[in-house]
């Protein structure tokens, strides 16, 4: 099963769009049926995501932003100890002014969060028995930002920057 939606609107200066999507399987047999035993289910997964942005048109000179998202993954992978998940979300905010003198500034600063979890087992030859074989389990953190400044002179054009990112997993 599927389902997208998107939509979109500009009130004034204001500008909003959102969209996500959602999927889910109705599982399915992974080993065939002359093998399986007692601890083979159907694999299946779930999943979904969306983002959401918001943008102010302040001025010609000056626009704003805010955006954010979050994914989202289960998976069952054939029996009962194997089973995997996956969380993602982020928010970017920042924004563009051209100064007088012709000058582009450009701001951003965001962060993301991720975790991660999976388990796998060793199963028994009759398919009768499992046993954990491996827990993990990943997170970790982002966050950084960028300022660029950008001008042209005659046929030419310049561009600075410094940016910075910070990661914890």
């Amino acid at each position: 099963t599927r389902f997208d939606a998107y939509g979109s609107e500009v009130v004034g200066p204001v500008r909003f769009s959102v969209e996500g999507m959602k999927f889910d399987t109705d599982g399915y047999k992974i080993v065939k049926a002359s093998r399986r035993g007692r601890i083979d289910e159907e694999a299946d997964l779930h999943a979904g995501v969306g983002t959401a942005r918001v943008e102010l048109v302040a001025s010609p000179d000056l626009t704003l932003f805010a955006t954010g998202g979050y994914f989202g993954e289960e998976r069952s992978n054939g029996t009962a100890l194997q089973n995997n998940d996956t969380q993602l979300g982020h928010f970017f905010t920042g924004g563009t002014l051209r100064t007088a003198d012709g000058s582009d500034w450009r701001l951003t600063l965001w962060t993301q969060a991720e975790g991660f979890h999976s388990t796998f087992s060793a199963q028994a030859d009759d398919r009768n028995s499992e046993t954990l074989a491996l827990t993990q389990r990943s997170p970790s953190t982002t966050a950084g930002g960028t300022l660029q400044w950008n001008r042209t002179f005659g046929a030419h054009a310049l561009l600075a920057g410094v940016d910075t990112h910070w990661v914890v997993g």
